[in-house]
């Protein structure tokens, strides 16, 4: 919601919690679902400058949201991406901020440096993939999160790159003027052809459907 957050059931979007709060923010920017079932919102701070990142447990969360875990970052935070021992914030120009998770906390152990506009995170397996702004599709190897390498960029033509979501082995990036499908199997390729949507591909998720939703701020 405007101030806060909704929950509702999947298939029905029949509503669980009508408008829940955060304990210092001003509203929900960014929500992802942790493979363990931890719910993580991002959002900004209501009592003090910069943002928060909150960690909480699924299902009906009641009129004010309890952490399990918490912390706040210097800045605006566009995008979040989470494991069962780790959290990744995208910091825009900021780079990449890595949190570990242990024992309800969430302390920050390294930063990924060398990005052009960080608005994006997909994690598969020891790799994480940046959706870099102009830079394109960026790869940082994971394996040691608090020593993460970033590798290389695979250029979106015509694209600035926003969101990235992975199905399998194909890594989808809403890109504003494009949506691009890379082939992560190996060295990360741009797969053929890509689709066109005139600067309105803002935000995608993939589906165990095999289909790709893309947010399309445009009618075309």
């Amino acid at each position: 919601t405007a101030m806060g957050l909704r929950v509702a059931k999947a298939g029905t979007l029949d509503v669980v919690t009508a408008s829940a709060a955060f304990p210092d923010g001003r509203g929900c920017q960014n929500i992802i679902v942790a493979p363990d079932g931890v719910v993580f919102a991002t959002g900004q701070r209501e009592k003090g400058p910069g943002s928060f990142v909150i960690g909480f447990a699924a299902g009906d969360v009641g009129k004010t949201i309890v952490p399990v875990a918490q912390t706040t970052v210097e800045g605006l935070i566009d995008g979040i991406a989470a494991t069962e021992t780790h959290v990744f914030v995208a910091m825009g120009s900021g780079g990449v901020t890595v949190f570990g998770r242990a024992d309800g906390e969430l302390t920050k152990i390294s930063t990924v440096t060398g990005l052009e506009q960080a608005l994006g995170l997909a994690v598969q397996g020891t790799r994480l993939f940046v959706a870099d702004g102009h830079a394109g599709l960026a790869v940082i190897d994971i394996a040691d999160p608090s020593k993460p390498v970033l590798g290389e960029h695979v250029t979106i033509r015509a694209g600035t790159a926003r969101r990235v979501a992975i199905q399998d082995n194909i890594a989808f990036v809403a890109a504003f003027n494009v949506v691009a499908a890379v082939d992560i199997t190996d060295a990360p390729e741009v797969l053929s052809p890509t689709w066109e949507s005139y600067g309105s591909a803002v935000d995608l998720a993939t589906g165990a459907d095999g289909l790709v939703y893309i947010a399309n701020t445009e009618d075309v």
